[in-house]
C-alpha cells in the first residue's frame, strides 16, 4: 500500500467511526511515522468525504492552543479542524446525545469573517480588519478514537474532535475590544463550572486566529468571507448527558444556551 492509499484508507476508517458510532484504535498507534502534514491530508480525506454527499464546509475550530496541552499530546502548536453546517445547533436547540459517541462541551468565543483572511505573517491588526464580529459560542467535541486516548496525530487526523457548534446572538466588533479580558460563566443545570477568561486563549483570541491564517497559508488556502472561526476552549470541557443544560454567558456579548436529548 502506497502512502496516499495509506492516508485515504485511514480517512474511510475514520468516517466510518463518525457514521457508525464505532471508534477505531488510536492512529498514532498503528501509523508511529505519520507526520503532522500527513495527518493534515488525512484530515482533507475525511472533508472530501462529507463534501461528497453534500455537506457545506463554513468555518474553522481551533484546538490545543496551550501549552501544556501540546507538550502532553507530543505537539509545538495548535491544530485545527473544519466546521460543517450540518454541525450546527441553533442557540437555545437540542443535541442528541445518541448521535455522538462520547461528546463533551466548552465554551469559546467564535468570530465570523466579513474579508478574507490569509497568511503568512497574519497579525492582530489583519485579524481585527476581517473580523465583523465576536459571538458567545459553544463547541461539542467528540472522539472518533477509542476512549479518547489522542496523541496530537490522532487529534489533527480526527478533525480536531470537531462535531458540533451553537452561535449565541450577541454580536460584537471587536477593533475596540479588550478581547482577553473577556470572562465567561459555564454553567451546566444552573451549576457554575468554570469562570474562565479569554486570555487563556494564546493571551488574545485574536491570536490563535493569526495562527490558524499562517498554518492555512502552509497549504494554499485562507479563511474566507461568511466562514466562523471557533478560536479555542479557555477551560476544560465538561461531559454531557441527556437532560443537561448548558449555558455560557459573556462580558459584552451576552449567554449561549443548549441541551441535551
Amino acid at each position: 500500500m502506497t502512502r496516499d492509499d495509506e492516508i485515504t484508507s485511514l480517512g474511510r476508517s475514520l468516517w466510518n467511526a463518525e457514521t457508525s458510532l464505532t471508534p477505531i484504535p488510536p492512529i498514532s498507534l498503528s501509523h508511529p511515522q505519520l507526520s503532522v502534514d500527513q495527518a493534515y491530508e488525512v484530515q482533507a480525506n475525511v472533508a472530501r468525504l462529507r463534501a461528497g454527499i453534500g455537506h457545506r464546509m463554513c468555518g474553522y475550530k481551533i484546538g490545543l492552543t496551550s501549552q501544556a496541552v501540546q507538550k502532553m499530546v507530543g505537539l509545538s502548536e495548535p491544530d485545527y479542524g473544519h466546521l460543517f453546517d450540518q454541525m450546527r445547533i441553533e442557540d437555545g436547540g437540542i443535541g442528541d446525545r445518541s448521535e455522538l459517541i462520547d461528546p463533551k462541551i466548552e465554551p469559546e468565543l467564535a468570530f465570523v469573517l466579513a474579508h478574507p483572511l490569509a497568511g503568512p505573517n497574519a497579525s492582530i491588526e489583519d485579524v481585527i480588519a476581517a473580523v465583523d464580529y465576536a459571538v458567545p459560542a459553544f463547541e461539542i467535541v467528540d472522539c472518533r478514537i477509542q476512549d479518547w486516548r489522542v496523541r496530537g496525530i490522532d487529534a489533527i487526523c480526527d478533525n480536531g474532535s470537531a462535531a458540533r457548534f451553537v452561535l449565541g446572538r450577541g454580536r460584537l466588533p471587536i477593533r475596540d475590544a479588550d478581547l482577553g479580558s473577556i470572562s465567561v460563566k459555564f454553567e451546566r443545570n444552573g451549576e457554575i463550572i468554570a469562570t474562565p477568561h479569554m486570555s487563556e486563549i494564546m493571551g488574545n483570541p485574536a491570536s490563535a486566529v493569526c495562527w490558524l491564517a499562517d498554518k492555512l497559508a502552509e497549504q494554499g488556502a485562507r479563511i474566507e468571507a461568511g466562514e466562523v472561526v471557533l478560536t479555542g476552549a479557555p477551560c476544560r470541557p465538561s461531559d454531557v448527558a441527556p437532560g443537561d443544560v448548558f449555558r455560557a454567558t459573556f462580558d459584552t456579548l451576552g449567554s449561549v444556551t443548549m441541551s441535551w436529548r
